[in-house]
Parts: structure tokens; C-alpha cells; sequence
């Protein structure tokens, strides 16, 4: 039986209603209440079954991926096999596991009851849909939240824990309204690089919520992060710049050119590490067009109320 508040239409059975995240049109048998609706992506049409079960785990041979050091219940906390098929296999600790087809157009999602539906939500809408863009292809997944100033979204990248969310909660507050968190895809079509909406949720760790003087920020089911309604936003922006969060620099904020400009965004993309080399190299080859039209900055993180206000200040300063 499904958890509480979460519809299903039964395993097997997809749903009516395109939901569309990170340029891809979502079919489901489970209501994605956290996705827009939107209309139908030709060729990035995923299928996605997501079912509640005893035990998610079955076997599974194949090239390990990524592995994490740490254990859960006995188990690795994150784990990718790729199978010789193709397959991708992500797990999570405890009771989660995801096949992604070789194509990116099918997803299976199993979790058992003490992973909870909250936490399979979070890794689906995070690695999972990472995993299936990028084996669609023809875009960039970056390790990065954004947010639309002006007519054009603005890519806040940096490494986990580094403040993205933080900094993207603050720029809300400003009126800057959020089109991605942690996770943003750019994509190229006839007018150029998109950026591409993502869930409706910004999660915040309980310090961030905290910093940023979140109170209606609400525990998200089976989760410690905290979870703020992100309402409306357009489903697709022209990116305009990119941050990269370094809490080691020097200076407040620098703008990069040339080399130093791509390494700093390979350095934000979210499957580095989950990842076939000749995977890499094709996103490595569109994220080198795409920041071409792209300023890119490194910007000094800060944590703490009035540091995190007068980030979101500098990184506006640094686009005038």
C-alpha cells in the first residue's frame, strides 16, 4: 500500500497527465504532485513506474560506477552499476533502487517502507532524472540551482553542502523566483540554450531554513531537509550567467575567461562522478558550446543571515 498523500494509478498503468522536469516530459504512475504540467518534449518522453515493495534490491552485476565509502544498514549509502546491458542501476540506502534504460526513456523505482516515498522523490527528481538526461542527450545536467533575474536564468553551481540552495533561498526572497534547485539542465533548441524548470520545491537544510528566516519552511516526508513551495515559474529560460561557489577565494567574486571559465563549470556538473567516460566527454563537448554564450564567475560563499543577504547582493552586482 502507498504511503499517504502520494495518488497511484497502480503498477503498470501510466498516468494522463505530462508532468515535465529538467526538459523532459514525465509519464508516471505515481502523482509527481512537485512537477509542473507541461506539453509533450518529442523524443524526451520518459516513462517512469514507481512501486512500493518488501525488498527494492534485486541482483545486479555490471561495472561499478560510483560507490560511496559509507554503510547503511549494511549497504552502501549510493551506488551505480552500469550493466552489460546498458541498464543503469542506482542505489540508495536505505530502500532505494532505480533502473534507468540505455536510452534515458524508462525508469523503474523501487523503495521499501523504512525509505519512505519522500526520500525516493528526492533521489528521483536529483540523480535519477541527472542519469536519464544524460543518456537521452543533448544537454548539460549542472550541479546547480537557478533562478530567472530579468529574462534570463542565472546558474548558482558549487559542491554539495556549498550553499546553492541557501543562496537561491535568499535571491527568492528578493523577488527572484527560483526555476531550478540543486539540479539544472541546459538544452539547446532552435533559439538557442535553454535552462529548464525543474521541481516546485526548494529543500534547505534546517541551518539553511534557519539562515534565511524560512518559518513556513515544512519537513519534507521521509527527509531531515526542510521544504518551501516554489509556486510558478517559466518552464525554460536563456541561461545568462553562472556562479560557482567557492568558499576559498580571496576576492568576493571574479569573472573567468577561457580555460580557467570551463573548468570551474565542469566542476558543477552533476554526473562527474556517476558517469562513463565517453558519457563525460559528450557533456564535457556541449558544456564547452554552451558556456560560450555564458559569463561565468566564481563567487565567495558565506554563511550566516546577513552574509547570505549580502551574497545575493554581490552576485546581482556582478551581472550589472
Amino acid at each position: 500500500m502507498l504511503e499517504p498523500g502520494f495518488i497511484t494509478s497502480g503498477a503498470g498503468d501510466l498516468g494522463t497527465e505530462l508532468k515535465r522536469s529538467f526538459g523532459l516530459s514525465l509519464n508516471c504512475n505515481v502523482d509527481l504532485a512537485d512537477l509542473p504540467a507541461g506539453p509533450l518534449m518529442p523524443g524526451r518522453e520518459v516513462e517512469v513506474q514507481l512501486q512500493q515493495v518488501e525488498n527494492p534490491f534485486a541482483d545486479a552485476e555490471g561495472q561499478i560506477i560510483n560507490r560511496s565509502d559509507m554503510r547503511i544498514q549494511g549497504r552502501p549509502a549510493f551506488e551505480m552499476i552500469l550493466q552489460e546491458d546498458g541498464v543503469s542501476i542506482i542505489r540508495l540506502s536505505p530502500g532505494r533502487e532505480f533502473r534507468v534504460s540505455p536510452d534515458g526513456l524508462s525508469v523503474e523505482g523501487r523503495w521499501s517502507m523504512d525509505a519512505g516515498i519522500g526520500a525516493t522523490l528526492a533521489t528521483f527528481y536529483g540523480p535519477v532524472l541527472a542519469a536519464a538526461a544524460a543518456r537521452i542527450g543533448g544537454c548539460v545536467v549542472m550541479h546547480a540551482s537557478s533562478v530567472v533575474v530579468g529574462d534570463s536564468a542565472v546558474l548558482i553551481g558549487g559542491p554539495q553542502g556549498g550553499g546553492k540552495s541557501t543562496l537561491a533561498a535568499s535571491l527568492e526572497q528578493k523577488g527572484l523566483p527560483v526555476i531550478a534547485d540543486d539540479s539544472s539542465v541546459l538544452m539547446r533548441d532552435d533559439s538557442g540554450w535553454q535552462v529548464h524548470c525543474g521541481p516546485r520545491i526548494l529543500r534547505l537544510w534546517p541551518d539553511s531554513a534557519e539562515t534565511t528566516r524560512r518559518p513556513s519552511a515544512v519537513l519534507y516526508p521521509g527527509t531531515t531537509k526542510r521544504s518551501i513551495d516554489l509556486g510558478d515559474a517559466p518552464l525554460s529560460l536563456p541561461p545568462r550567467a553562472l556562479f560557482v561557489l567557492d568558499h576559498e577565494l580571496a576576492d568576493p567574486v571574479i569573472e573567468l575567461t577561457g580555460p580557467p571559465a570551463f573548468a570551474a563549470a565542469a566542476s558543477s556538473l552533476k554526473n562527474l562522478k556517476n558517469s562513463t567516460p565517453a558519457q563525460l566527454q559528450a557533456e564535457m563537448t556541449l558544456l564547452a558550446e554552451a558556456i560560450q554564450d555564458i559569463r561565468v564567475f566564481k563567487l565567495k560563499s558565506r554563511t550566516g543571515l546577513e552574509n547570505v543577504s549580502a551574497l545575493s547582493g554581490t552576485l546581482l552586482s556582478a551581472l550589472d
